[in-house]
């Protein structure tokens, strides 16, 4: 090795052979470094190379664009979209960095068509104890668990499992129809929620799965025998509306999203969520296992919860059933209904003149006329991206840097 330094160190550099052992060497360096590189190396210097995303100005220290996004996220981001494009991010808070995907094509590429790799969550120390650690499972991490579930829910929610509870659908339809109509004709007007919240609670409303509250035992004698969820005053339903309230509270709490460094100043909001989870598994608990005992008596029950009992037992799986459920979905998305059509009211009289004219008054619009009401069902498609329930969605995130038209996600 002292020979080769002594040679490397006596050599004329600017000569011709000097030129020529430095061009071997710088070679040799080259191809050493890149042999000693490992695969996460040679990947990361990948990414180095890809262009970031484009990204407003005014970031701050600490909050990030938290302050320009303000109360209204899914307005300012539009704004943004239009001079950024399509795809850009943020930067929300002190650690977190946001992908904003404002387009169909964007959202369709990374979401569905490369789903696998951007299906994990991003989690909190709340929201892992108000998820009972991702037993619910449209919170928990991919892994083997979420994807058996997902399966299970294709399996259990799927447009020939609907058809098997229709008439519970018409019969809370007819139901929800007749209190509005009962309790909203007084001069000073009625504030639907209750209502809205009894039906959506009270019908097995399984073609959402946010609306798997309604795994309940309510939700399975309806299929048989149909008959309301209950009255208003009923304390399995005042219990469940509570759960939602607390629920949203939480959910909708980002602090620790944005300011991970808070963790041990908010232990209270976790041991809130802990008593939370504790109150979903005994009421929801005490249904499911009806529908159990149901099933071990031989007088099983045509609904959700008994579809999903069957596929966990096929696949011998032990998940907490009580914990697959969530609050109030297709609530908020009736209620934006029928304040959005009370606010434009020609769309709304276009839409009945279509029902009327291809259906009749004399009896309820089922499934099978959605092909004869164009209008309406693009209303619904519409209601949807115009007001979603939840503005955001449930936030993804990808475990590893990924790349996006020359773009690096990290």
């Amino acid at each position: 090795m002292a020979e080769v330094l002594n040679t490397l160190t006596s050599l004329e550099w600017c000569s011709t052979s000097g030129a020529l052992v430095a061009a071997a060497a710088a070679a040799t360096g080259v191809y050493a470094a890149n042999r000693l590189l490992t695969p996460e190396d040679k990947e990361a210097e990948k990414f180095k190379k890809l262009n970031k995303l484009p990204s407003p100005s005014g970031a701050l220290p600490i909050v990030g664009h938290l302050f320009a996004v303000g109360m209204s996220p899914h307005i300012q981001f539009s704004e943004w979209s239009k001079t950024l494009g399509p795809i850009f991010s943020v930067k929300m808070g002190s650690s977190r960095t946001w992908i904003i995907h404002n387009s169909p094509e964007v959202t369709r590429e990374i979401i569905d068509r490369r789903g696998a790799n951007y299906s994990d969550r991003a989690s909190t120390d709340i929201l892992e104890a108000a998820s009972a650690n991702g037993a619910m499972f449209g919170f928990g991490p991919n892994g083997p668990y979420l994807r058996l579930w997902r399966k299970h829910t294709n399996n259990s929610i799927n447009k020939l499992k609907l058809e098997e509870y229709s008439q519970a659908f018409v019969t809370q339809s007819k139901q929800l129809l007749l209190d509005l109509l009962k309790n909203g004709n007084v001069p000073e007007g009625i504030n639907p929620s209750d209502e809205v919240y009894l039906y959506s609670v009270g019908s097995p409303r399984v073609e959402l799965l946010e609306d798997l509250i309604a795994l309940g035992n309510r939700a399975c004698d309806i299929a048989i025998t149909p008959q309301p969820f209950s009255f208003l005053d009923d304390l399995d339903y005042k219990a469940i509306i509570q759960i939602g309230i607390v629920f949203r509270a939480i959910a909708g709490n980002f602090t620790l999203e944005f300011f991970p460094f808070l963790a041990p100043l908010l232990r209270s909001h976790v041991r809130r969520a802990e008593n939370m989870q504790l109150q979903i598994q005994q009421l929801f608990g005490k249904f499911v296992e009806e529908v159990r005992q149901a099933r071990k008596d031989g007088n099983e029950i045509k609904c959700a919860c008994s579809e999903f009992l069957k596929a966990q037992e096929t696949d011998k799986e032990s998940g907490l059933m009580e914990d697959i459920s969530g609050l109030g979905t297709s609530t908020t998305a009736l209620l934006n209904c029928m304040s959005i059509l009370a606010n434009y009211p020609n769309v709304q009289e276009r839409a009945f003149a279509e029902i009327k004219d291809n259906i009749g008054l004399d009896r309820l619009p089922r499934d099978t006329d959605e092909e004869r009401l164009p209008y309406v069902r693009a209303i619904l498609t519409e209601l949807l991206r115009f007001r979603p329930p939840l503005w955001l969605g449930l936030p993804h995130t990808n475990p590893k840097d990924e790349e996006y038209k020359g773009y690096h996600i990290p």
